[in-house]
């Protein structure tokens, strides 16, 4: 970095240019390089600097890398760093009440740029700034041994009034864990579900294209309330699935989530008529590390898939959606959040001003819905022998 910069480099052309004429590294080469640093989205500052930092000399960021590298070779403070995470999990332990567990999976450097992007920007939300909540921060939270780690986080959970479960990457066994063991208290758990584009709203012809995606979101959020067929009928009324795809997911070896990964190339068709900075700006805001030797269009229907088959196995299909608390015997559900505005909006409700609910028929049982994100977060039964097994269980 210290040779492009005397070089006089001024965008990533000119970056790639220069590592290649004085290394002989290739585009995938340096990348990959790019990839196994300790730099904070080292890969889109670089790439997309224009985009995001577009009043800012690239040579600044050269040089900003340049000290970050210097700091992440140094013991001294990978040292200091986990001292103060030691010291932030003893103030953890001396809360007594705590009013926000982030329940996370943290294996990479991107799960924790992800997680800490997700918590920033909820706790400075609008709704949430002035509540000065205290929360488990995982990503500010360090302890070397795995059993007293696992010790420590049980006891978060048990002290908090609602656990705040990220989807993100993919699931574990310890997230599955803290959010069971949560209902189990009997308090309440809302799962974090991202949403691509959901929320960006321009003056432009890309708009349309954008209200199109808002349309199809709306319909897969009511999936809930229809049966296979019915669902598919929605959709092909609406043109999101042409009358070969509604034959072909009519098969009795397709299920709902089968219709995901069909709307997958719906979705990318609308996606193809959005702007770079627009697609871009959204996944950097939200922390998503997007494959910079790939197709960024592809990279978002992929995570168009795994996000939407997520929300609906929470919210739709999975048959433990609703568990029974061994406190009081209520079978409770989860919120499903598919926004940060949405997760502020409940937390908010839950801890101060409280919820507004609605009553609806689910099947063949009668569910609680919340007003904010309509997930069922309690269930009744019609089925008379459940209902006294329930009634008598201790």
């Amino acid at each position: 970095m210290s040779d492009a910069i005397n070089e006089g480099v001024n965008d990533y052309n000119e970056l790639l240019e220069f590592v290649k004429r004085e290394y002989g590294l290739n585009k995938e080469g340096f990348e990959d390089i790019l990839g196994k640093t300790s730099i904070p989205q080292s890969s889109e500052r670089l790439i997309y600097h224009k985009i995001f930092y577009p009043d800012e000399p690239y040579i600044s960021l050269l040089r900003e890398i340049i000290q970050i590298c210097k700091g992440s070779q140094d013991q001294g403070v990978i040292e200091e760093l986990r001292q103060k995470g030691k010291e932030n999990t003893y103030a953890y332990l001396s809360c007594k009440n705590i009013d926000i567990y982030f329940a996370t999976s943290m294996r990479t450097r991107e799960d924790f740029e992800l997680n800490y992007t997700f918590i920033n920007n909820l706790l400075n939300h609008d709704k949430l700034r002035d509540l000065r909540l205290v929360y488990f921060d995982p990503t500010q939270s360090y302890i070397e041994d795995r059993i007293q780690k696992g010790l420590v986080e049980c006891l978060m959970i048990k002290r908090a009034k609602v656990t705040v479960y990220n989807a993100q990457e993919s699931e574990t066994f310890g997230k599955v864990a803290e959010a069971s063991l949560t209902i189990a208290y009997g308090k309440p758990v809302i799962i974090y579900v991202p949403r691509i584009l959901e929320d960006v709203s321009i003056d432009s012809p890309t708009n349309e294209h954008l209200n199109k995606i808002r349309e199809l979101y709306d319909l897969l959020d009511k999936s809930i309330f229809y049966t296979h067929d019915i669902f598919l009928t929605k959709l092909k009324d609406r043109n999101f699935i042409t009358d070969e795809d509604l034959e072909e997911l009519k098969s009795i070896e397709k299920e709902k989530i089968d219709i995901i990964d069909k709307l997958s190339f719906t979705f990318k068709k609308y996606i193809d008529e959005i702007e770079d900075e627009i697609i871009l700006s959204d996944l950097y805001r939200k922390g998503f590390k997007t494959r910079i030797n790939g197709n960024v269009r592809e990279f978002v229907r992929e995570k168009f898939i795994q996000f939407e088959k997520d929300a609906m196995i929470f919210r739709d299909l999975h048959p433990l959606m609703f568990q029974v608390s061994p406190v009081d015997r209520i079978p409770r559900g989860v919120f499903v959040a598919r926004s940060i505005d949405q997760v502020a909006r409940l937390l908010r409700a839950i801890l101060i001003d409280g919820l507004e609910y609605k009553i609806e028929e689910l099947g063949g049982n009668w569910a609680l819905f919340d007003d904010i994100t309509h997930s069922a977060i309690r269930v009744a039964p019609n089925d008379t022998a459940i209902k006294i097994a329930l009634a008598l269980e201790k």
